[in-house]
């Protein structure tokens, strides 16, 4: 996965609900801003996608395919501001080309402002894209965010592969997550060993995403029931006819976690059928969204069969 992965992983998944990003529209003369904005608290690489408005009518996703109708008509200065009650720093994002690429970009050359620096724990976090000959400024939010923990299982020694019984009915596997919300997610990573006929072994993997999912408490229990796990392995894990037997043999689980703006956003379009949910945005002077996300993770979970 490249390094575009944390804008294009988090929307993937997170934005699951929605069909498309909001629509390139622009209702006013003005020279809007659609800013797609995610601070990855984990990694410390945070990345902007900055679009200018389309003013022509037509269909808009035609109309998308045209670069020159998406770049800002003027040069842009993207940055970040952190402060507490100490400091007020200014950090600036460096543009980036990306190639096409299916489900995230539709043309060959595309500008991705990035800046890496690991955020910490009491600062505010401001976005700020600016316009600089027009002098035209939009600005957003976002909270820092403490990453979820796994409470069961834990990883009580690093790199240890635990085991855990699957086919316990009465006392299914189950994880417990905490520090979850306002908006998660959780990625179930199978590996498996694919025996086939003619005896050779392939190993292979597949990953599961769950549905968005609302904590009110800021904690998460996921039970794995084996009718759960066949419909897990039957989404991700496809039919071979040259497969004589598969073995599972680790799980690896993920939790990721959405700030305020991204909840919101779901929230808006699980309400809303038609394209309201569209035009939600929580930039100032613009439209788009600006979202922190965290992730927590344990690894090597060995299935007892």
């Amino acid at each position: 996965m490249n390094r575009f992965s944390i804008c294009l992983f988090v929307v993937a998944l997170l934005l699951s609900a929605c069909e498309t990003e909001p629509q390139l529209m622009n209702p006013d003369a003005d020279p809007t801003m659609f800013v797609f904005a995610c601070l990855d608290l984990n990694s410390g690489k945070h990345q902007v996608r900055v679009r200018q408005a389309i003013q022509e009518e037509g269909d808009v996703r035609v109309s998308a395919q045209n670069p020159e109708l998406i770049l800002p008509l003027e040069p842009i200065r993207v940055s970040l501001i952190i402060r507490n009650n100490q400091s007020s720093d200014t950090l600036y994002f460096d543009p980036l080309v990306y190639p096409k690429e299916e489900g995230a970009f539709s043309s060959e050359q595309n500008i991705i402002h990035e800046l890496e620096f690991q955020i910490q724990p009491g600062y505010e976090i401001s976005l700020l894209v600016e316009g600089l000959i027009s002098g035209y400024k939009c600005t957003a939010r976002a909270p820092y965010m403490k990453p979820p923990v796994f409470t069961y299982p834990r990883n009580w020694y690093q790199w240890t592969v635990q085991e855990y019984r699957f086919t316990n009915i009465d006392e299914p596997f189950h994880v417990s997550i905490t520090s979850m919300g306002p908006v998660c997610k959780l990625l179930t990573e199978i590996k498996y060993l694919d025996v086939l006929k003619n005896g050779d072994t392939i190993y292979q993997k597949a990953v599961f995403a769950g549905n968005p999912y609302f904590p009110f408490s800021g904690t998460y229990n996921k039970v794995f029931e084996l009718s759960y796990l066949f419909n897990i392995f039957n989404a991700v894990i496809p039919d071979n006819p040259e497969v004589k037997y598969r073995k599972f043999y680790r799980f690896h689980f993920k939790a990721w976690k959405g700030s305020g703006a991204l909840a919101e956003y779901l929230h808006f379009g699980q309400r809303h059928t038609d394209n309201r949910k569209l035009y939600f945005s929580n930039i100032n002077g613009g439209y788009g969204l600006f979202y922190s996300c965290c992730y927590g993770e344990i690894n090597d979970i060995a299935p007892l069969w």
